[in-house]
């Protein structure tokens, strides 16, 4: 008796993909109801070397078993590399850098099963990126595991501030990677520091607020802590003194903003003058 398989066979790119539509007959007239299933098609009759294929009661092709051939689907495979002397690559001092190398699918094909194939392929894979692996080499970093902190003040003439900021070693050590480095912890705390810096003033850009001058009466620009004389006339008579007084620029709002100044004193005159006496007349003498 002759088995017979029904099966669907089709051919993509050369990989020959089966999919069964029946079961195996012990006749070709046997009625039969199709499903449809995707399955590896392997010879369990090695005294069978060619299994007949059939749609219904129709011969449609003859499949060569000891012919077919598999091919592989997209494998990879990921390598490490490995500090030197044995030492532990899970440290986070170090940092060893990782290969992945892939073999396309229908790279590699095996006569015995797709599994064969696959493994092939994988192989394939597995030493390229551990022979790229082999060529590289772990990095050791070092780490500031101390807070880094600095404080930025406003220039004169501004108010505001001051602003804080601190790199604390946890940061260092895992939130900051460009913090570590492969010279030692003191350059790795100086980088810290300089980060703190650069935060601290980027932040005092808007924190701070320029000090408007105090205008005086005579339109004179006067900084804040600084002072004129003025004079509560602008003359006297003769034999009379000027009294003046100084008037200081204070802040009074530096919380305000802009800041608010103002000028202390109430006397109005930048000059005062002195009236010349009025000279007494000449007698004119009599003949």
């Amino acid at each position: 008796m002759q088995n017979k398989l029904f099966l669907g066979i089709m051919i993509f790119f050369g990989v020959v993909v089966v999919s069964t539509v029946g079961a195996l007959l012990t006749t070709q007239t046997t009625p039969m109801v199709l499903t449809e299933q995707n399955v590896s098609l392997q010879n369990t009759n090695q005294d069978q070397e060619v299994t007949e294929v059939y749609d219904g009661n129709q011969l449609v092709a003859a499949v060569l078993l000891n012919n077919l051939t598999y091919y592989n689907t997209e494998q990879s495979w990921v390598a490490s590399t490995n500090p030197p002397n044995g030492q532990d690559r899970s440290d986070s001092h170090w940092s060893c850098p990782l290969v992945k190398k892939t073999t396309a699918p229908n790279t590699f094909s095996s006569t015995v099963s797709q599994l064969d194939a696959n493994s092939i392929a994988q192989n394939d894979a597995r030493k390229r990126a551990e022979s790229e692996a082999s060529t590289l080499k772990c990095t050791y970093y070092y780490f500031c595991t101390t807070n880094q902190t600095y404080t930025a003040y406003c220039s004169s003439g501004y108010v505001g501030g001051p602003v804080t900021e601190t790199i604390s070693g946890w940061d260092s050590l895992n939130n900051y990677s460009y913090l570590r480095s492969t010279v030692s912890t003191a350059d790795a705390c100086a980088s810290s520091l300089s980060v703190a810096k650069q935060r601290a003033n980027s932040a005092l850009a808007s924190a701070c607020k320029a000090i408007p001058n105090c205008v005086g009466p005579d339109g004179a620009q006067i900084s804040v802590g600084n002072s004129k004389s003025y004079f509560k006339t602008n003359s006297v008579p003769s034999g009379g003194s000027c009294v003046s007084e100084v008037r200081s620029c204070v802040l009074t709002s530096g919380s305000s903003n802009p800041p608010i100044v103002s000028l202390s004193g109430s006397n109005l005159y930048s000059t005062c003058i002195v009236s010349k006496p009025t000279p007494t007349p000449t007698p004119t003498p009599k003949p």
